[in-house]
């Protein structure tokens, strides 16, 4: 990081990346961005609990409101998945929003402002806002695909759904055609596996129903086809970041679920070496929190609750502020 002086009013963060998106930042929009962290939580380990609370390991923390805005806003963001992915995106984003749409700074929001249904769950049932018009060109766009900004950034913010591998591979192949266009997204987070790996849900990602047997290996290849997407459409300027799906013990099975999260580690972290890709490991973070009583559990057997959504957000956080810190070098 290096201090630039403009005029005595006026002072920037100057940040060297290979991306010129990534470059400025004002110094009150950053409200004091924290320290590089010794290192990152992205492989989920080294993270205690006391009951449903976690403990950052030494060298990490736990990031304020406007420590997350001033991170989170560097980039121009899309989210791609089903709706654990998609409560999280509207919880960070009532969590960004609430820190631009103050007038004084924000320390504390209520469960009502991160957690309601009307804002984790919204446009499910009822449309509040228009639908993301971006992904016309997709033959149907779903309700819960939105667009948003971070107006005072010029940044996008956006969730496009997309419940099956299936479905995330349409969905790049849509990307890839407008990044060509124009550079919308430095920063795509994308998560998928969960309809596939539950017994109850699978029927719904196979073009003949509950008729059609369950694959595995087919059901692969249509992961094998999202991550060689994702290889393609990873630049120096655009990072990929994988959030893996964590343990449900009622629902998924576990030899399938680890050897699913096992193939995409195993596939971004060779790649990643050569690469900008970045593999979350939230199923390791949340163990300890994932089944049965001690599971921080959402409102159904699928989704995990606001504390295991604020988990992810803080280590994304942590793992681009150690990002930053290594592009820069």
């Amino acid at each position: 990081w290096t201090n630039i002086n403009i005029s005595p009013d006026t002072e920037l963060l100057y940040f060297h990346s290979k991306s010129n998106d990534l470059s400025l930042m004002d110094k009150e929009s950053a409200n004091h961005l924290p320290p590089i962290p010794s290192r990152s939580l992205a492989n989920g380990q080294d993270i205690a609990w006391l009951g449903d609370n976690w403990i950052p390991p030494h060298g990490c923390r736990i990031y304020s409101i406007a420590e997350l805005y001033a991170i989170y806003s560097r980039f121009s963001i899309l989210w791609i998945g089903d709706s654990t992915i998609r409560r999280t995106y509207m919880t960070l984003r009532a969590i960004l929003d609430s820190h631009e749409n103050a007038t004084t700074t924000v320390s504390s929001l209520s469960m009502d402002e991160v957690d309601s249904p009307h804002v984790i769950d919204r446009n499910k049932d009822d449309p509040l806002e228009e639908p993301c018009q971006k992904w016309k060109t997709m033959e149907w766009i779903h309700p819960t695909s939105l667009c948003h900004s971070l107006a005072t950034k010029s940044k996008n913010f956006d969730y496009i759904r997309a419940k099956c591998f299936r479905d995330i591979h349409h969905g790049i192949q849509n990307l890839t055609v407008m990044q060509q266009q124009q550079q919308s997204y430095n920063l795509i987070i994308v998560s998928g596996g969960t309809w596939e790996m539950s017994p109850h849900k699978r029927h719904e990602c196979s073009i003949g129903g509950r008729k059609e047997p369950f694959n595995k290996e087919k059901m692969w290849s249509h992961l094998e086809d999202v991550l060689q997407d994702l290889r393609e459409l990873q630049s120096s300027q655009v990072h990929i970041a994988w959030r893996n799906v964590p343990m449900n013990q009622h629902e998924l099975e576990k030899v399938l679920w680890t050897d699913t999260n096992e193939l995409v580690q195993n596939n971004l972290t060779s790649f990643s070496k050569g690469g900008n890709m970045s593999y979350i490991d939230l199923a390791k973070a949340l163990e300890p929190r994932s089944v049965l009583y001690d599971r921080i559990g959402g409102n159904n057997i699928y989704h995990f609750g606001l504390k295991a959504r604020l988990l992810f957000i803080q280590i994304l956080a942590n793992h681009l502020l150690w990002k930053m810190n290594e592009w820069s070098n």
